[in-house]
């Protein structure tokens, strides 16, 4: 198993923390970013959600947080990665 892996657990439980409404907004989201990726010419694959997921993280231990702002962000970001992962 890939150590990576263990990210998907951290991300999962923002998702189980979130209100019904963030779910929706992080789906449109997810569907422009896939969008985006395929106008570009990449792919998603495990290791780019996984490195979406790890870059919010560590963003979220560095960074200051300014009323919500920042942390409402990084869950933007980890949850793009988590569902890049589930395909």
């Amino acid at each position: 198993m890939d150590a990576w892996r263990g990210l998907v657990p951290l991300a999962e439980s923002v998702a189980d923390e979130s209100e019904p409404w963030q779910r929706a907004e992080w789906f449109l989201m997810e569907q422009a970013f896939r969008e985006r990726l395929s106008d570009l010419g990449l792919t998603p694959t495990a290791e780019s959600a996984a490195t979406l997921i790890a870059a919010a993280l560590f963003l979220a231990e560095h960074t200051a947080e300014f009323d919500g702002d920042a942390r409402d962000a990084l869950a933007e970001l980890t949850q793009l990665g988590l569902a890049l992962a589930a395909g």
